[in-house]
């Protein structure tokens, strides 16, 4: 199938997709982007999409049918996006004297992005003993070991995702306060970046329980979270009442 049709498929699916009634809109902006562990995929346009198209699901970085289907959706979203301002009148051809800069980026962004830096680090430099500690555990307790598994991936997996949500909720406050009205999507990004932090400092405290010689590391991860989360709350008034799509119904 050529590019062009693939496109026109992507978009004729996508939208055939969102109209159907049991699909909730926009549920997929404030999620955790974990599609594995989510109970409302049936519901998700997103994942209904790549599901229905057919596409790989373990395609990853390192394949190039990943970047090809990431191409794809970007080509396809702005040709989308581009057929719904004509109809509004809208030239995204033409800015006119619209300021797209991007806001500087706040002391709160800069500390998330530290704890996102430094659980990478010590991520990779702590492999080889992860490795050797679940030989270990693994001859006392199976359920212990698939409870450091459990919560070293739940750490590695929001450890980018609370950083990004972070940016989004400052970036969409700026937004929000030069057009003096609330769309909503700073509480949102805010508190679905809480979440984040809440379920990767219930993690730390499974890893402070079953490895005690870890201590340090851990409390000093578990402070920088709870800081975070306090700092964020306190800059984005209101983020916890948001209602998510779906999740907060």
């Amino acid at each position: 199938m050529e590019r062009k049709e693939e496109m026109q498929r992507y978009i004729d699916k996508s939208k055939e997709i969102a109209n159907r009634s049991e699909v909730i809109s926009g549920i997929y902006n404030y999620c955790d982007r974990w599609c594995d562990r989510c109970t409302f995929t049936s519901r998700c346009s997103l994942y209904l999409t790549e599901q229905e198209m057919g596409w790989d699901e373990n395609a990853d970085m390192e394949n190039q049918e990943f970047w090809d289907r990431m191409s794809l959706v970007f080509e396809s979203t702005m040709e989308m996006l581009h057929e719904s301002a004509h109809k509004f009148g809208i030239d995204l051809d033409n800015p006119g004297d619209v300021d797209i800069s991007e806001p500087e980026e706040t002391e709160i962004e800069q500390f998330a992005r530290d704890y996102t830096l430094d659980i990478h680090n010590w991520l990779i430099d702590s492999q080889d003993y992860f490795d050797e500690k679940m030989i270990s555990i693994a001859s006392d307790s199976t359920e212990n070991i698939v409870s450091v598994t459990d919560a070293l991936e739940v750490i590695e997996w929001y450890s980018m995702f609370i950083t990004a949500k972070t940016h989004r909720a400052f970036y969409s406050y700026e937004l929000e306060k030069d057009a003096d009205e609330l769309s909503g999507d700073s509480q949102g990004s805010a508190k679905i970046a809480v979440i984040g932090i809440e379920r990767s400092l219930k993690a730390f405290t499974v890893l402070y329980h079953q490895l005690p010689e870890m201590e340090d590391d851990l409390l000093g991860f578990m402070v920088h979270l709870e800081k975070l989360k306090k700092a964020i709350l306190v800059a984005v008034p209101d983020a916890m009442e948001f209602k998510r799509p779906g999740f907060d119904d």
